[in-house]
């Protein structure tokens, strides 16, 4: 295979947002070994199609506009580029989403819809907001937090609410484990804000342009700490996974945390898009290979 024909095959893996829907389902399945669910195939179809969907529909209305997209911005131009692929792509991965949405529990869906709700109000115009109808991520440093929600309930409290083998699925164990995750995915969002500083920081307010680049790395360490933390209470207190589980989330987090502590508004898409965003994929990785560790 030659660099070219592999380099295309990358970026539609990539930039088609692929990669981000398998990080979501490894998340999903980093929730069922912790907790030991019996998950149906069906939510996996649903986490999948439903994140591979929605966040190809941020950026459709975009690719299709009739402006002049700018060649340093590349995931945008590769988006502008392959806009008829994607839109019949992001069309069937939403048919399977529903179809797989209408095969869930009923406390599944109730769960799945606050997320959907949550991420199209994110991406379009829902909110009256002083006068004007604004998406959430207009609204300043709320964009952080909305992501860091929509993601805790969709890879935390959604397979707890899928699990087939228990009744009683919001124990004080998820909520904390919940909390644990929604403060992973903030820490792992401040590098996508350092990212993206100069192109609508201070447009959105996000912490990299309220605080600057090293005090934000600073937050985003200090909440992944806490996550520590609540893992450790998780794993110790209330017996969830156990001990290897906490030294396989202990060992990632440091991973994670050279990660963030190396971003910079410099650094190429790939960086971030690829290697951020796959922590989530090694994280999963980890507790696989905790899992056989006697």
């Amino acid at each position: 295979m030659s660099k070219k024909t592999f380099k295309a095959i990358f970026d539609i893996y990539l930039y088609g947002n692929f990669h981000v829907a398998f990080c979501a389902v490894s998340m999903v399945l980093v929730t069922q070994i912790i907790f030991g669910f019996h998950l149906p195939t069906e939510l996996f179809v649903f986490v999948f199609c439903g994140t591979f969907f929605l966040y190809n529909l941020q950026r459709l209305p975009s690719a299709f506009s009739k402006g002049i997209v700018e060649s340093e911005f590349i995931r945008h131009k590769w988006n502008s580029d392959h806009k008829v692929f994607l839109a019949i792509l992001s069309g069937i991965a939403a048919l399977a989403a529903i179809w797989s949405f209408f095969q869930l529990y009923h406390r599944s869906q109730l769960i799945a819809i606050l997320p959907a709700i949550l991420s199209l109000a994110y991406a379009f115009p829902f909110i009256p907001w002083k006068g004007e109808w604004k998406q959430l991520r207009d609204i300043k440093v709320l964009k952080i937090f909305i992501v860091a929600i929509v993601w805790g309930i969709i890879c935390a409290l959604l397979p707890a609410a899928a699990n087939t083998t228990g009744e009683n699925w919001f124990t004080p164990a998820m909520m904390i484990w919940f909390l644990a995750s929604c403060g992973l995915f903030f820490s792992l969002v401040i590098p996508f804000d350092i990212r993206d500083l100069h192109f609508d920081g201070e447009k959105l307010k996000t912490f990299p342009a309220i605080l600057g680049v090293k005090k934000s790395i600073l937050l985003a360490l200090v909440v992944l700490l806490i996550s520590n933390v609540l893992v450790f209470i998780c794993t110790t207190i209330y017996g969830v996974g156990g001990l290897k589980t906490f030294a396989a989330f202990l060992l990632w987090s440091i991973v994670a945390g050279v990660f963030i502590s190396k971003s910079n508004p410099q650094r190429r898409e790939y960086y971030f898009s690829f290697f951020v965003d796959g922590l989530m994929i090694l994280l999963f990785c980890f507790l696989v290979l905790e899992s056989h560790i006697k």
